[in-house]
């Protein structure tokens, strides 16, 4: 037995990270950027992934910092801060500081994701015995398997195919924001207040779904746009449920089948929020290796899809009881059941208790109409997602 056969394998390196590994992170970076900061935040983020290629992330995670204290030095500095200063217009009082801030989250962003998926990278078992010249040798160079490539492209292409048809179809034919929803989103921001308005007075409201209004209120890009990018999300994390259980036709079948869903009972903000969460939840609270703290993910997803939907707060007794019971085998694990609760509680509460101090009711809004598609959309995600049985998935 040689010397090479038996050295311990090696971590995986910044130097030798495939270009397509590389893409998977830069790619939902820069799409973080661009939404979070328009151009500016697209150009933060190109920056600070492309310092990361095939480097360590010491740039850009020692420029977060700099850049936070920019922001702080001009934060006091572009206009003095009084009594009055915490207000809606702060960001928009002091440009200066609010871009440096805004860069500091990404870089930091950037450096904790790039972290992230550099640990969770698969360590080959021969990854120490290379001969030079050899193919392995070429990879741990700098160099990526072009067969490797093609066949995620392959399996993944369909699905993104899927996902870029309901952002465009979503965009194109999601019903605008309802009236009510879209003042008080309106007032929210210009800082007046949230509620409507009523002869020049802001009244306050609390019938309309918090998480639509704060989407439309602070989001960039319009209510439309972010709908799109809701569903779109809502049918990516259905089919990554389904693909833990079903083979490549399932998991395109029940994205598909969510976003012809979205699309035909015309989903608003608000429901394509909804069928997100859910979606996030399922994901999160899936059985397999589920833990306290991905149960826990998994109530506060179901947490904010409440604030985007009040009427699922009725089922959130059925939630804590699947993340306590495994439905296959029977198994009770009331730890993961709390923290489920304990998950939903602390979204949930802060907007109950307002509504209890502000109309002495938890909900201000019973009696106003849902529109069909919001419980429709909500019940496709769970559908599709759990389409089929996991004994399915090695046939």
């Amino acid at each position: 037995m040689t010397a090479a056969t038996t050295a311990p394998a090696a971590p995986p390196t910044a130097e030798g990270e495939p270009l397509a590994r590389f893409a998977l992170r830069a790619v939902p970076l820069a799409a973080a950027g661009w939404l979070l900061g328009g151009w500016v935040g697209l150009a933060a983020a190109v920056v600070g992934v492309a310092s990361t290629f095939r480097r360590p992330v010491t740039l850009v995670a020692a420029a977060a910092p700099v850049a936070l204290v920019v922001a702080a030095l001009a934060t006091v500095i572009e206009v003095p801060v009084d009594d009055d200063a915490l207000r809606s217009s702060f960001a928009a009082d002091r440009p200066t500081a609010a871009t440096a801030g805004l860069i500091a989250a990404l870089f930091a962003l950037t450096a904790v994701v790039t972290l992230a998926m550099r640990d969770r990278a698969p360590v080959p078992a021969a990854a120490a015995a290379v001969e030079p010249g050899s193919r392995a040798a070429a990879d741990r160079a700098g160099t990526f398997d072009r067969t490797a490539l093609v066949a995620g492209i392959r399996t993944w292409a369909p699905l993104a195919g899927i996902a870029l048809a309901a952002v465009v179809a979503l965009a194109v034919l999601a019903p605008a924001l309802p009236d009510a929803t879209d003042e008080v989103a309106a007032n929210v921001r210009l800082g007046r207040g949230w509620g409507t308005t009523e002869e020049g007075v802001v009244v306050v409201d609390g019938t309309e779904p918090p998480l639509a209004v704060v989407v439309a209120a602070v989001a960039p890009g319009g209510a439309r746009t972010w709908t799109a990018l809701a569903g779109a999300g809502a049918a990516v994390a259905a089919a990554l449920v389904v693909a833990r259980r079903a083979g490549p036709r399932s998991v395109l079948l029940a994205a598909g089948t969510v976003v012809l869903g979205l699309v035909v009972v015309r989903a608003d903000l608000a429901a394509a929020l909804a069928a997100l969460c859910v979606a996030g939840a399922l994901l999160a609270g899936d059985p397999d290796g589920r833990t306290p703290l991905s149960a826990a993910l998994a109530g506060a997803a179901y947490g904010a899809a409440v604030l985007a939907l009040p009427v699922l707060g009725l089922a959130l007794p059925l939630v804590v009881a699947a993340l306590t019971i495994d439905p296959r085998t029977r198994g009770v694990t009331v730890g993961h059941g709390l923290a489920g609760l304990v998950g939903a509680v602390v979204v949930v509460a802060p907007w109950q208790r307002w509504l209890v101090e502000r109309f002495s009711t938890w909900a201000p809004a019973a009696e106003i109409e849902l529109p069909p598609s919001s419980a429709l959309a909500v019940l496709l995600v769970l559908a599709a997602a759990l389409l089929l049985p996991r004994p399915l998935r090695n046939r």
